[in-house]
């Protein structure tokens, strides 16, 4: 379990005390390949690995399954009700292809030629990607963007454009969409801005300057909260439409928030796998990881190893 020490007063609200025991994890499956990308529906988790390969296997366990192999490389992944979208290294550019969960025809929704973020969003309506531009020669910094496409396909469009090293791309309950990107002259050396944009278009806003690099973010219950790459590795939080930073953790040896399942949020550091109540009030550890990308729903957190690609299911509902 974390220390005590790690598990400070959230916004001086919550204590050591609030530590509760929760049940073991389970492990699903010992992976094969890396993990990259991680996504789940009523009934199934999905990543993706640096083996190519997208796979899926049951919630409670069994047999895991290919959803689609023979890539060079995958990466974000999405679910909705009717089809799990991903990126893929395509022989010369990334693309946006999607499946029928049920099986059936790949279709490339979009052609990116750069490397797209790490996560693929999808509302039912349209799959969001941002593009994370490389560094040109010379250090020149190639800018970053924001994207959509309709989920059945039709045409891209721009939501965001000149959005150095755009990252940690994450649609928020409120209808917007929030990254973070680097004012730096170089590619994401920080700090950076946190900035958001209608899901639907309009106009680029920002909400925060961080203190650093930020390591992720999410938005739900009224609020946006993010890690930062600081000597303390901190966490801090606001209300996106009028944001006056609060610290809720730090000293949490290297962590990434960007998860929500409606009642909590949740971060991993090297000590252990945290959930924060919505109301910042309580922090339990649900157990010891290594590096993962998490994704949650209404009862469990599911999470795929960087390392091994082993995929775990956690309880969620200590409290």
């Amino acid at each position: 379990m974390m220390r005590a020490a790690l598990l400070p007063a959230i916004l001086a609200a919550a204590c050591s005390s609030n530590e509760v025991a929760a049940p073991p994890p389970r492990l699903l499956t010992t992976g094969g390949a890396p993990g990259l990308g991680i996504a789940v529906d009523a009934s199934h988790v999905y990543w993706t690995a640096e083996d190519g390969v997208v796979r899926r296997v049951a919630k409670n366990g069994g047999d895991v399954e290919t959803v689609r192999s023979g890539a060079a490389l995958g990466y974000g992944v999405a679910v909705d009700a009717t089809n799990v979208y991903w990126t893929e290294w395509a022989s010369d550019r990334w693309v946006i292809q999607a499946q029928p969960k049920a099986g059936g025809d790949r279709t490339v929704l979009a052609s990116v030629g750069v490397l797209p973020g790490s996560v693929v969003i999808g509302d039912g309506r349209f799959v969001y990607w941002n593009a994370d531009h490389a560094v040109g020669d010379g250090g020149t910094p190639m800018f970053g963007s924001v994207h959509r496409v309709p989920a059945q396909g039709g045409a891209v469009q721009d939501l965001a454009v000149n959005q150095r090293g755009a990252q940690e791309l994450h649609l928020g309950d409120d209808g917007f969409l929030y990254w973070a990107a680097s004012d730096a002259n170089t590619k994401r050396s920080g700090p950076d801005v946190i900035r958001r944009v209608p899901k639907d278009g309009g106009a680029v806003t920002d909400v925060v300057r961080a203190t650093a690099v930020v390591g992720a973010l999410a938005v739900a219950h009224g609020q946006l909260v993010w890690s930062v790459l600081d000597p303390a590795y901190t966490f801090h939080t606001c209300d996106p439409s009028a944001c006056s930073p609060r610290t809720a953790q730090s000293d949490q040896r290297y962590g990434s928030v960007g998860i929500t399942d409606g009642d909590a949020f949740y971060w991993w550091t090297y000590e252990g796998l945290v959930r924060v109540s919505s109301n910042l009030s309580r922090a339990v550890v649900l157990g010891a990881v290594d590096a993962v990308v998490i994704a949650a729903d209404e009862s469990r957190l599911y999470g795929i190893s960087f390392s091994t690609g082993a995929v775990r299911s956690y309880s969620n509902s200590p409290w």
